[in-house]
């Protein structure tokens, strides 16, 4: 998860037992994440780059879940009332910033690729240069997802803070399915992201009580997105094609996310029902997101 983890993390039971913790609840507040830095701007509300973390951050665990970590205290308990996954660490993630103090720093940054974002912690901390480190072939992002630029939303999308580092797994249940993403122009290019934990908006998880014509751009924009992201997945998959690997999974996933697109484009023609297209436009989404994922842990 993090470098004083991996530094610490023998020592984690006899600590548990002979220090006393100050135990504070996670809030939506101390686990939302800030990064500075140079973003490209592509109109449309769509930006792209990588730029660092600001602040440490805590993970808003879903209560009730399950601790998969070794590096927790709870491991193998679940996540009380507090939202907290990691009683022992205040903050979940002291190393995120390099703040002076005896975690050191700068190992985080926030990746936005199209429609696409990730948690990377880096190979060289404070160079967003140098990439996601890794473990036997498995890239350090232990947030990811799709960006819903229309409505400034970060799904993560297994919903939860998950990783194979070097000293073990890791897998913690988000309260939230993902975070809503705001961007300030700090000037000279230099850009403030901001993601607060948060429920997805209202259109990705209940139907809107009216049909009116207002949902039919954004339902043209959430087609567009499916469209673009069934090229990447397409592109993937003719790479899959080369090697020894099964893909029927991976290709029934993508003929249902064409399947579902079509019916959105026919709903959205002349404006029919735009809401339905809309609604199908995002389940295709998500699927062709399943299929991106399976490709490439097949290329990985």
């Amino acid at each position: 998860m993090r470098r004083i983890k991996s530094i610490f993390i023998a020592m984690l039971a006899i600590f548990s037992v002979i220090a006393v913790y100050q135990v504070e609840a996670n809030t939506v507040a101390s686990s939302t994440l800030v990064f500075e830095g140079p973003l490209t701007y592509h109109g449309g509300g769509v930006y792209s780059g990588t730029i660092l973390c600001v602040q440490d951050f805590d993970v808003y665990a879903q209560v009730g879940s399950i601790v998969d970590s070794s590096a927790s205290s709870i491991d193998g308990n679940p996540v009380g009332s507090d939202h907290d996954a990691y009683p022992n660490w205040s903050p979940d993630v002291p190393d995120a910033y390099d703040d002076g103090d005896i975690y050191g720093g700068g190992y985080y940054a926030l990746n936005l690729s199209g429609n696409s974002w990730a948690l990377w912690y880096l190979q060289t901390p404070g160079d967003p240069n140098s990439g996601p480190g890794s473990y036997n072939g498995d890239t350090y992002d232990p947030f990811y997802g799709y960006v819903y630029w229309a409505n400034m939303y970060a799904r993560e999308y297994g919903q939860n803070w998950e990783q194979n580092w070097s000293w073990g797994y890791e897998n913690i249940d988000l309260q939230y399915p993902g975070f809503t993403m705001s961007i300030a122009s700090l000037g000279s290019g230099q850009y403030r992201v901001t993601l607060t934990p948060a429920p997805r908006p209202m259109i990705y998880s209940e139907k809107p009580p009216t049909y009116g014509k207002s949902f039919c751009p954004l339902s043209k924009y959430n087609i567009g997105l499916a469209e673009e992201l069934s090229v990447t997945v397409q592109d993937l998959l003719n790479q899959a094609r080369t090697l020894d690997a099964d893909i029927s999974e991976v290709e029934e996933l993508i003929a249902r996310a064409h399947e579902l697109l079509e019916k959105a484009k026919a709903f959205c023609e002349n404006s029919q029902n735009c809401i339905a297209g809309n609604v199908l436009a995002i389940e295709a989404q998500n699927l062709l997101l399943q299929a991106k994922e399976l490709l490439e842990s097949m290329l990985s």
